[in-house]
Formats: structure tokens, sequence, C-alpha cells
């Protein structure tokens, strides 16, 4: 193993990760024509894919195919991975000839060597696939390739077809799986024998597979994780991690599903020699905590090695409506500051208003309408009223709205650039949503602009997939607490409001051949929806530091406990000048 792709470079040592062996294995035996290998991130796949390799290129020549999801994967991993492996392994590095030289016949994406080749491709990549029969062909991170290769079909048939000149042929897959139900490596897996790894309970000896439910713990002072044990099923005693390798070195793989004629295994993180309970547990604690949906299907795919299932493409707009509730004042308690989001039409503007508070639990607290042309004078003035007003805290006192985004997007656009020049400092800001998976929810305001593309004002992009798909994990919640939001029971949140909220679902579409989830609108009005992104994309502009906040306002309730006649010297503090980043603090 190389220096600059293992922690742990030098020669090959099975026994470090005892499982690899009969995945090995199983790709030389005759009676086996397809591996399927569905597991966690960091255990050893790629070391299993090189030894393949290397193996076939020393004792049984033949031409190998290597598919990656896209062709700039596939020469990362030539230069990264394959390469160093031919160059640091005697045997291999005489076979294939030294990796930069001219005369061997070696380039980055086919590698030549007596009798046989290595081709890389990449599954986007329909003339990269279009390569001569193949022997021995990988597929890796099959989860991840395009529906389709140009107009050809699945890459894993076109991957097939290059090998049906061979009659002792051999399919490699391997991937950590994503959504239920679109899992190719789960499809492969189910349709294979079903191998799971059985290691023994080192105190009663009885033979189990690893399960994330028998992880138990305790936590410290700073609640971080203690005396970590896995739980035997049987007789109940707590196994320390210290024993780990002698249950790995004394595991064996048990079939499922004997009667199918392909290899499947399923391993996951809590087999790997390389993670640590510890460091899985805090993973799964912090997305958890953060009731962060897409942190915890990451969290499933990459530690647990299984699917993740979507709890439904939509929220229930019925369920939504009788969880109202009635606040004991405009905001309450919990909301440390405000935002709105304001959706923007031909005749007129639609306002949300909602309070954050202390892991992003909000607390929807107004909605109005303000009738009128967007351009016309009476409608800006109305519009601004509306976002200057303060509203009555729980607290004790009063509260404005910190900072707000305002719908740019349409023909509409420079009303309102001409409403929000000049109130950067009130943190109101002109606002256009994008789509785009991994756009982040929210950029810092780009500058303003002039010439040809004049724009008057700093204008904030809103991820609006990640938003959305955020909004809609918490819409799921059903327990108080961080990251749940409250509705409150005001004539204004009516029936038609929540199907608003519930207007959109999250569907699977394809695009030259890619997989992508995409936001559909089930009804034409959803602008309940819209200003719930933009209010939320007006709390990440702000980007609060929660525990200051907290403190400002303990110290605002106590000075209204003071008695009357009570007085404090006043202490006079040089005047800050305002600006965007720190005007929303003035609540």
């Amino acid at each position: 193993m190389s220096p600059e792709s293992s922690a742990s470079p030098g020669k090959w040592h099975t026994p470090a990760a005892p499982y690899l062996k009969d995945i090995m294995d199983a790709i030389l035996e005759p009676d086996i024509e397809e591996v399927v290998v569905m597991g966690c991130a960091q255990f050893g796949k790629t070391e299993a894919i090189l030894n393949t390799i290397g193996y076939f290129a020393e004792n049984d020549p033949s031409p190998m195919m290597l598919v990656l999801p896209t062709l700039i994967m596939a020469e990362d991993f030539s230069k990264d991975r394959l390469d160093p492996m031919i160059r640091d392994t005697p045997v291999l590095s005489r076979i294939f000839g030294p990796v930069k030289s001219r005369d061997s016949g070696n380039t980055l994406l086919r590698k030549v060597f007596p009798c046989g080749q290595i081709t890389l491709s990449g599954a986007n990549s329909p003339s990269s696939l279009a390569s001569r029969p193949k022997r021995i062909v990988i597929g890796d991170e099959v989860d991840r390739f395009p529906e389709s290769v140009g107009d050809e079909g699945d890459p894993l048939g076109v991957m097939k077809v290059r090998a049906d000149a061979f009659h002792n042929r051999k399919f490699l897959w391997t991937s950590t799986p994503t959504i239920r139900g679109f899992s190719r490596i789960e499809k492969l897996f189910n349709e294979s024998d079903q191998r799971r790894f059985h290691v023994p309970c080192p105190h009663c000896g009885a033979f189990q597979t690893l399960k994330w439910c028998q992880i138990k713990y305790w936590k410290d002072s700073a609640g971080h994780p203690k005396k970590i044990r896995y739980i035997c099923e049987h007789c109940e005693t707590g196994i320390r991690e210290s024993r780990k390798h002698w249950m790995l070195r004394n595991g064996r793989w048990e079939k499922d599903n004997p009667s199918s004629r392909s290899a499947g295994f399923h391993l996951n993180g809590l087999y790997s020699p390389w993670l640590k309970w510890e460091k899985i547990i805090i993973e799964h604690r912090s997305a958890a905590k953060k009731r962060d949906r897409e942190r915890m299907k990451v969290w499933t795919n990459t530690r647990l090695g299984e699917t993740w299932e979507d709890s439904g493409e939509t929220v229930d707009n019925k369920t939504l409506f009788a969880r109202r509730e009635k606040y004991r004042a405009e905001v309450p308690a919990g909301a440390l500051l405000l935002t709105a989001g304001v959706d923007t039409h031909d005749n007129r503007f639609e306002m949300q208003v909602d309070g954050f508070g202390v892991g992003e639990e909000r607390w929807t607290i107004d909605y109005r309408i303000i009738w009128g042309d967007p351009s016309d004078r009476d409608t800006k003035d109305a519009l601004d009223d509306a976002l200057s007003r303060t509203y009555t805290s729980e607290n004790g006192f009063p509260m404005r709205i910190s900072a707000a985004l305002i719908d740019a997007l349409g023909h509409r656009t420079q009303a309102v650039y001409d409403f929000c020049k000049g109130k950067q400092y009130r943190t109101i800001f002109a606002a256009i949503g994008k789509a785009g998976e991994g756009r982040p929810i929210v950029t810092s305001p780009l500058k303003k602009r002039t010439g040809k593309n004049r724009r008057p004002v700093e204008l904030v992009i809103v991820g609006v997939d990640e938003a959305k798909l955020l909004l809609k994990s918490r819409l799921e919640l059903k327990e108080h607490g961080p990251a749940y939001w409250h509705f409150p029971l005001l004539k204004q949140f009516n029936e038609e409001y929540f199907r608003q909220l519930a207007s959109e679902k999250l569907t699977t579409q394809y695009n030259r051949g890619f997989q992508k989830r995409v936001w559909v609108k089930t009804r034409t009005r959803n602008e309940a929806w819209d200003c719930s992104v933009l209010s939320l994309g007006a709390l990440y502009v702000l980007d609060p530091d929660w525990a200051p906040i907290l403190a400002r306002m303990e110290r605002k309730k106590e000075s209204l406990k003071k008695p009357a006649g009570s007085f404090t010297e006043p202490q006079i503090r040089p005047r800050r000048r305002q600006n965007w980043l720190n005007s929303w603090r003035n609540m």
C-alpha cells in the first residue's frame, strides 16, 4: 500500500481486515461469475479492487476494465491509486514497466502488460465504454453511475456486453448505497446470496452480526461518549472495542440466500478497523442533534452501508393544520430574533415573519398580504411599514425584524431593486432562488454591478433545493425542541396556508442519464412555501451565534425585573457605524 493513499503504507496484510479475504477469494471461484459488495466507506473496498487488478495482471493475465462514475474520477483513480500501486509493487512494476515510461505503452486510462491490459473508464462517457472485449469488468460506486450511457441504456448492461466473448468472465460491483428503491447496489445485493459477516462474542462465543442498535454508551460531563460497549444479543454482556480485532479474526461470512449464483457481501462501519465506534457515534449524534436530514442520510449510507428511506415525498397539510398552537404572546419566549420572507407578484407582496431560537427552533409569527402594484410608492411604503413593525415578545419587550429577503425573480425585478436600495443596513436584501443539489442555502450578498448588467443593490442567491429539503425534514418532526417548526392559532394560518406549505413534492427525474431529485409544484398557489424558504434564507444571511444572543436576551429580561426607581449609571460607548453584519443585533 502506497504512502500517498494509505495511513499504513507497506505490504498488504489481509489479517488487518480479515473479512476481505472471502470477498477477494470469491472473485476467483470458478462457479461464481458476479460478486457484489455493498457497504460503508472506509472498510477496504478500494484495496480489494486494487488487489484484484494486481492478481490478474500477475497470475491470470486478461483484458480488464475498471469503470467509475465519471471520466475525471477514473483519471484521479489512475493517478492517486493505481499508478502508486504499480510503482511500489516490484512484481507489478516489472510487468507493467515504469509508470511514466513512454515505451511501456501506459497512458493515464490504459495500462498494458503481457497478454492483457487494464482500461479505466467513466460511466458518463459512452466513448470510454466503447472498448474492446474485456474478461474482468469492475464497476466502483455504481450507485453514482448515470441512469443511461448516452442512448445505449444502463451502464452495467453496457459493461456486461463487453465480456460476452469470454466463458470465464468476471464482474465485480461495489458501492456505498444511496436511496432505497433507486439503489443499484441494493438491487444487486438482494439478487445475490446475501452474505453477512458474523462474529463471536468474546464472552459467550455466540455468533452474530454487528448492528447499530446494540451500541450503548455513557456520556461524560461535557456530553461526549465514553464507556462505549457493544451489547451481545445472546448473553447481554458489554463488549469493548479493543476486542474487535479478535472478533474479526474469528468471524465468518454466512449466506441468507444460498440459492443465488452471485456472491453478495454487506458490511457496515462497526466492523472497520479504520473506523472507531466513538467517531461513528459522534457523527450520528451531531446529525441527530441538529435534526439534519441530509447529514443523517449521508451517515446511514456511508457508516451503516444501508440505503436511506425517505419518509415521504411531501408533507400532509391537514396534519400541519392540526398542530397549530396558541402562543402566550405575539413572539414566544424561545424566539430570539425575527426574520421575514417576501414573495413578489404583479399585484401584491406576500410576507411571512418567523422567530428563530436555539437549535433553529422556529415559530411562525405573522403572515400578511400587501395589495398593490409593487412599482407604486404606496405599495412599497406599506411593505416598508410592515417590515418596520414591532412585535411583543413573551419576554416582555418589543422585537423588530432583524433580516428580510425579498423575491426579485420575475418581471418585477426592478421594483424590488428600487425598494431594497439603501436598506442593506437593515439587512433587507433582494434575493433570487436557484435550484441545484449541493448549492448552499444562501450566498454572501453579491456586490452591486455597474455597466451593461447594472444592478443597483446587493443580491442574495438562495439555494432552494437545499432549503426545501431542510424545511421538509423539519415539518416532519413531531417533538418540540431544536429545529421544530411551530405555527400560531391565528386566522391567517388557515387551511389554504397549509395547502400552500405542502404545495411541492420531491420527485426523481433524469437529466442526461443522471438521476436527480427535483421539487415539483402540485398546485398553482405556493406563496406560503416560497415565503418560508426566503425567511429561512434571511436567517442564514445573519448566521447568528445563539449563545451571545441568548445572553443579551437574559440581560434584557433581568433589567425589566428591576424595581421602580432603581438606577444604573449609564455607560457611554462610542457609536458604532451600522452595517448589514451588525445591525440585526439591535433588537
